[in-house]
């Protein structure tokens, strides 16, 4: 398994916006083939930072979904909040 973490800086007083939007771009990434347990955090310090947490089966099932439809879907839904580019890093467990 491979954890996709995903720092988001979205617009300020856009979060509620975000928030609902997110909620339709989480399905997106349910419906995706090897992803498991989604997961949104906002920031407690930084209200407008958000973390989002995807486990994936592999890193390929992750690369395969980038080459998807789905993730223009996803990004439409959500690429309009964004402050700056999403900062992507994938973790595995030891």
């Amino acid at each position: 398994m491979v954890t996709e973490h995903v720092t988001l800086q979205i617009q300020p007083g856009m979060a509620a916006e975000f928030e609902v939007a997110m909620s339709e771009g989480r399905k997106i990434l349910e419906s995706a083939a090897g992803a498991s347990n989604i997961r949104l955090m906002k920031g407690h310090e930084n209200p407008e930072t958000y973390l989002l947490l995807v486990d994936w089966e592999s890193l390929d099932h992750h690369t395969d979904f980038t080459g998807q439809p789905g993730i223009e879907a996803f990004r439409g839904l959500v690429g309009g909040f964004m402050a700056g580019k999403p900062a992507m890093q994938h973790f595995v467990t030891i």
